[in-house]
């Protein structure tokens, strides 16, 4: 059975389950629209940017030109009196649509040591509703010049490295404006020329890379109520789940608070009556630096047996003083059990003797009544109240003894938990019987205890 405590756990968690549910149910349905792209692209575009070289040769350049496209190519620099290299970055778009590019050329020509920029120029192109756009950069390298200008600064640095580059790389940058958006442009086509000296003599490599860029623009978006029928279904039902969760939470804590009863306090009087022999009473409240509270009667119990201390209950407090409490005292420690309730403080109760011409109602051939004699306050006893002599200390040393010898006797005995309590609550009503009985008087006591123990032990006996 799912306890209290749990059931309110439960509760709790399913309320909070709930109230997200609904937050999440009414975002569902108060949702913004949804704008969401096109599938069908409203514009289609490739961007091309390549480019090819014409090397002018000596000694005739109108018969002996060479034209080079491609990755690569090479040249001797001894016939090799002009590069002219040009660049074509062209946009093909469907359909027509207003493009925009601008276009930077750089040349540098470079070793491993050192680099010097040779040109570098900036072209505004724009065009406004077209189908293509083609821009065309050109640029003539005069190979003796440049050889001529690396002499010079290797000389300058007494540095003469066996190859250099002339690089050439434009950058192309622009959009594609379209009422729905617009792309953006970005093409790197590149020409390394590497001029290397070896033993057939100078030699120009040219090696290069185009660029291409394909892409789309897409169509006006579409927008919706903000609703997706799925996850709206799933919100009713995660909501209708938790509060089913939340019914059956509420009717499990319902039910386990009608099943709970409060624990019954036990009266103070028959909570210590079975230990009267091992408690004593004080007028004073203990002292020790540390106070340990106990929550329960056995604990304390427990705690004296282990110890070998008796439990101290302080009497006499003052008026109001609320409940009762009882102390172990182990050196600076204390250990402090309280009865909850200021209706069972201590009060003084007379102490009782025996009368001995009442007839034992506990013998054999009367009832079973739970005690050993009938006690009357003092002031109606007609015995002494004390033991007195040496006598009546002989008699009340072997009472003492014989009792001991009972309580072993119990606990030697096979009986039920019951009927344990019962022998051993005769027994210390026998031993404050005696203890307030004259010597006269001990030997009656100790043979109606006797007499009704034995009969208590011979009731449980396994014979029976």
């Amino acid at each position: 059975m799912i306890s209290r405590s749990n059931a309110s756990i439960l509760v709790v968690v399913f309320v909070l389950v709930t109230v997200w549910a609904s937050y999440n149910l009414s975002s569902q349905l108060t949702a913004a629209p949804v704008t969401s792209p096109s599938s069908t692209p409203a514009l289609t575009y490739d961007a091309l940017g390549s480019y090819y070289y014409v090397a002018d040769l000596a000694p005739n350049h109108l018969t002996n030109s060479t034209s080079v496209t491609g990755t690569n190519g090479t040249l001797f620099t001894s016939i090799t009196r002009w590069i002219n290299v040009t660049f074509l970055d062209g946009v093909t778009l469907s359909p027509a649509t207003e493009v925009r590019l601008a276009d930077r050329f750089v040349v540098t020509l470079s070793t491993p040591d050192w680099s010097k920029p040779l040109v570098e120029t900036a072209q505004q192109n724009a065009s406004s509703n077209t189908s293509g756009l083609t821009v065309t950069d050109q640029y003539d390298l005069n190979v003796s010049w440049v050889e001529n200008l690396t002499q010079s600064i290797d000389a300058q640095l007494d540095y003469y490295p066996s190859q250099f580059e002339v690089t050439l790389a434009p950058v192309v940058a622009g959009t594609i404006t379209l009422s729905s958006g617009e792309a953006p442009l970005l093409m790197r086509p590149f020409l390394n020329l590497t001029f290397t000296e070896s033993y057939l003599g100078s030699l120009i490599t040219a090696v290069g890379s185009s660029a291409l860029q394909r892409g789309q623009i897409d169509g006006p978006a579409v927008s919706s109520d903000g609703t997706d029928g799925s996850a709206l279904d799933y919100a009713y039902l995660f909501l209708a789940a938790s509060l089913g969760a939340l019914s059956v939470s509420l009717a499990l804590f319902f039910s386990t608070r009608k099943g709970t009863k409060p624990e019954k306090l036990p009266d103070l009087d028959t909570l210590i009556e079975p230990y009267e022999e091992v408690i004593a009473r004080t007028t004073r409240e203990p002292r020790a630096s540390t106070m340990l509270p106990v929550e329960r009667w056995e604990d304390l119990v427990k705690v004296a047996d282990t110890l070998g201390r008796p439990i101290l209950r302080p009497v006499g407090r003052p008026t109001g003083a609320a409940g009762s409490s009882f102390y172990v005292v182990d050196g600076s420690v204390a250990y402090e059990y309280r009865y909850p309730s200021s209706r069972h403080a201590e009060e003084t109760r007379p102490v009782p003797t025996v009368q001995p011409s009442e007839q034992n109602p506990g013998s054999r051939g009367g009832s079973k009544a739970v005690g050993v004699a009938k006690v009357v306050p003092p002031e109606r006893s007609r015995v002494p109240p004390k033991n007195a002599g040496a006598a009546g200390v002989d008699v009340a040393r072997l009472a003492a003894e014989q009792l001991r010898a009972d309580m072993e006797r119990i606990r030697s005995s096979q009986l039920s938990p019951s009927e344990r309590t019962r022998a051993v609550v005769l027994l210390r009503r026998a031993m404050r019987v005696v203890r307030s009985a004259s010597p006269e008087e001990i030997p009656q006591v100790l043979e109606e205890f006797h007499s009704t123990l034995d009969e208590l032990l011979g009731e449980s006996s396994p014979s029976r």
